[in-house]
């Protein structure tokens, strides 16, 4: 049982690695493409 709540919250926190990665690189992108497009004005 022990192992499995360990391998749980390995799992979890490995899944809330990728989602905050992935919100971080689709905020950068905003980011950038905000200042591409007010550069181009």
């Amino acid at each position: 049982l022990d192992f499995a709540n360990k391998y749980t919250v390995v799992g979890l926190a490995r899944g809330v690695t990728s989602a905050l990665v992935a919100l971080s690189i689709a905020v950068g992108l905003l980011i950038a493409m905000t200042i591409a497009g007010v550069e181009q004005l």
